[in-house]
């Protein structure tokens, strides 16, 4: 849970509010209301395990897990590729200023539970 808090708060709530400033700019737009949509549902998930009982947090995370997978699919696959056609090139440039203005930090999280603890073969 310490994870998700993290990651929620230095990296992934920044993200979406930087979509939803620069790329979901389309009043009205189906696929831009479902990609926010996906937003405060990822939002909601997050809060409910973050201050919900213990007990819920691995189901929730299973589908916290399931929907940013779905959602990342339906932007890369569907929703920037609309955009693109979408919005002028003008603007696709201006876009992409302001994105490269803001560079993305590493993922500094201290407990590096993820990585490879097995010792490394020395004969190799």
């Amino acid at each position: 849970m310490r994870y998700v808090r993290y990651f929620w708060q230095d990296h992934l709530l920044s993200h979406f509010r930087e979509e939803e400033q620069l790329l979901f700019i389309l009043p009205g737009d189906e696929k831009v209301a479902r990609a926010l949509d996906e937003h405060r549902q990822v939002a909601v998930l997050v809060n409910g395990l973050l201050n919900g009982p213990a007990a819920d947090a691995y189901p929730l995370l299973s589908v916290l897990a399931d929907t940013v997978d779905n959602h990342i699919r339906f932007e890369e696959r569907i929703l920037f590729p609309y955009l693109e056609k979408r919005l002028p090139e003008a603007q696709l440039e201006n876009i992409g200023r302001q994105l490269n203005k803001n560079p993305h930090l590493p993922d500094a999280w201290p407990d590096a539970y993820w990585k490879d603890t097995t010792p490394s073969n020395p004969s190799r």
